[in-house]
């Protein structure tokens, strides 16, 4: 057998596990309970347990494939953004200016505190193409059966086309932040 640094530079650690951004994908779910419930079948997301006792009351509420595939897509975008903008900080002396700045862009661009239909046109026109639309705006609005059909096709496709870009993006980034880690110290 060979030794030398040449085969311990293409070594790889067995416990570190193949794909380091997925796992994080999956993670974000268990922060999020949904559940069916009712004769109506009406969907009811929550973060508590204790809070899946009330369906979610009001029109256009009732559980489909639809809503839920949005809800969870949304989780996907929201964990991208936050996965890229931590692995800022193998760059940065200090990443927390990224994750204020990146949480400031959420609250405003993706309809969180004023819904993207209330902004001058000039502006919503650009900002419901940015990933931030998809976390929290397309999602109600599938929720409340504001789209249909076509419409509403494009607006999943949208969001999955975000969440593959952002994964694909994580994956990058935490390439390169790898290659670039020194560790010292035993």
């Amino acid at each position: 057998v060979e030794e030398g640094p040449e085969l311990l530079a293409d070594a790889e650690p067995l416990e570190r596990p193949h794909d380091q951004v997925l796992p994080g994908y999956e993670r974000g779910l268990d922060k999020l309970y949904i559940a069916v419930a009712g004769e109506d079948h009406q969907l009811v997301l929550a973060r508590d347990l204790d809070d899946l006792q009330q369906p979610l009351s009001g029109a256009g509420t009732s559980t489909s494939s639809p809503s839920l595939s949005s809800a969870l897509i949304a989780i996907w975008i929201s964990f991208g953004l936050r996965f890229i903008s931590n692995v800022s900080a193998f760059w940065l002396l200090d990443s927390r200016g990224v994750i204020v700045a990146l949480m400031f862009m959420n609250s405003f661009l993706s309809g969180h505190l004023v819904p993207l239909n209330f902004w001058p046109e000039w502006a919503r026109n650009l900002v419901v193409w940015l990933p931030f639309a998809g976390m929290i705006q397309i999602p109600v609005e599938v929720l409340l059966g504001k789209a249909q059909g076509v419409e509403l096709a494009g607006m999943l496709l949208f969001q999955l086309g975000w969440a593959v870009a952002l994964l694909l993006a994580s994956r990058l980034l935490l390439q390169q932040a790898v290659r670039k880690v020194v560790v010292q110290g035993g």
